[in-house]
């Protein structure tokens, strides 16, 4: 599994469309371009590093077998994120905008999704071809997040994963 450090990036990366979202709304509410620019830096910064550690880890971590009893395509959770997140985040009223607030409760945010024993799908993996599966597997675990390049359509099909976090596998085969 990855380290902490690489967690955090993911949880991280899991806020750079809302970070685009909020330099496009700065633009056309506020009109100056200070902010925005700060936002593209900070989100191409952890793009990258996310990038990095993404493939460090589907590289370097070890395949570990698996034996699967059901899976499901989870790619509708982008939907879901979209309309969740993005849309409303999008219509956020700058005038009354409270930066340390928002900095604070993201601060929180990002601490539990960090050390809860759940994965959600990365948006910025979809770009590059990723697709999310709900995967059970015979020893009685439910709820893993796998990602894959393939797409799925036999539980047979997957035989070997690496794991990233506790509950979020990478597939191995191509």
């Amino acid at each position: 599994m990855v380290n902490s450090i690489q967690k955090i990036l993911y949880t991280l990366s899991l806020l750079v469309p809302l970070i685009l979202i909020f330099a496009i709304v700065w633009v056309i509410q506020i009109g100056s371009f200070l902010v925005p620019v700060i936002c593209l830096f900070v989100a191409i910064g952890v793009t990258v590093l996310f990038a990095i550690s993404f493939s460090y880890g589907a590289k370097k971590l070890p395949k570990t077998c698996i034996a699967v009893t059901e899976i499901s395509p989870k790619d509708n959770w982008i939907a879901v994120y979209v309309i969740s997140y993005v849309i409303p985040f999008s219509s956020i009223i700058l005038d009354t905008f409270n930066p340390i607030v928002t900095f604070l409760i993201s601060l929180l945010l990002i601490i539990v999704i960090s050390l809860i024993n759940a994965s959600t799908p990365n948006p910025l993996l979809l770009f590059k071809g990723y697709h999310f599966y709900s995967v059970n597997t015979e020893h009685g675990i439910s709820g893993y997040v796998l990602i894959s390049k393939r797409k799925l359509r036999n539980k047979n099909e997957l035989t070997t994963v690496k794991r990233f976090f506790e509950f979020l596998l990478l597939d191995t085969e191509k």
